[in-house]
């Protein structure tokens, strides 16, 4: 057998923000888009930090449970085999509500799909992989913000958030990480100490201060 070298290497670190521009960034989102599943899609990825984006476009509407107030997630991301299952707040389950009466559909249609009068997309058509980044980006770029992908937007950095509050056990516990290092890149933080999550992220969002960006960028992102 030929002796394979030993090659030291770290992973890459996104770039996170502060709730404070997450709010600002999700409220030009929700300003901008004409489908208002676009904006909501990427709300629930900053709070229920379990989801990916990729579980959120299997989503049918029968998965929606709103009696229980739950979804159910067939084969989700990074989970083969597997059933993943997410407890909304009752904001959430109201908007689901909502936007279920709005956009009626039997059981087996996605949730995550296209309404009518959008150019270059077909009615009821499943949301593309790129459909919630494209909606950050553009509203990152209005507001002047570079270098701050959808996952370090929302995910990290809820993630973060949650542990400056309440410590990293309780963020890896919401975020699902099983391993300690792939939790180490979500959560950019040091330990500190542990308190008593969807309402908590939600009320702590809800009370964020709103920045004022200057023209020419912002080094909030970091």
């Amino acid at each position: 057998m030929p002796e394979f070298p030993e090659i030291d290497y770290e992973l890459g670190y996104r770039n996170v923000t502060t709730w404070e521009i997450q709010s600002q960034i999700l409220d030009q989102i929700k300003k901008d888009v004409k489908n208002p599943k676009q904006w909501f899609g990427i709300e629930l990825l900053s709070v229920y930090t379990k989801l990916r984006p990729a579980d959120l476009l299997k989503l049918t509407e029968g998965d929606i449970d709103l009696e229980s107030g739950m979804l159910f997630i067939h084969y989700p991301t990074k989970k083969k085999n597997s059933l993943l299952t997410v407890r909304l707040a009752p904001e959430h389950i109201e908007m689901f509500a909502r936007l279920k009466g709005q956009y009626p559909a039997i059981s087996n249609v996605f949730f995550f799909r296209h309404i009518n009068g959008i150019k270059g997309v077909k009615k009821d058509a499943q949301f593309g992989e790129k459909y919630f980044y494209k909606a950050w980006i553009a509203a990152c770029n209005k507001l002047g913000i570079d270098g701050l992908d959808l996952y370090g937007g929302t995910r990290h950095t809820t993630t973060t958030e949650i542990g400056k509050i309440q410590g990293k056990d309780a963020a890896k516990k919401h975020s699902g990480h099983r391993t300690n290092k792939a939790f180490e890149r979500y959560c950019q933080m040091d330990e500190v100490e542990s308190a008593d999550m969807a309402e908590l992220i939600i009320k702590k969002k809800s009370n964020a201060e709103m920045i004022e960006f200057k023209k020419g960028g912002s080094d909030g992102n970091k």
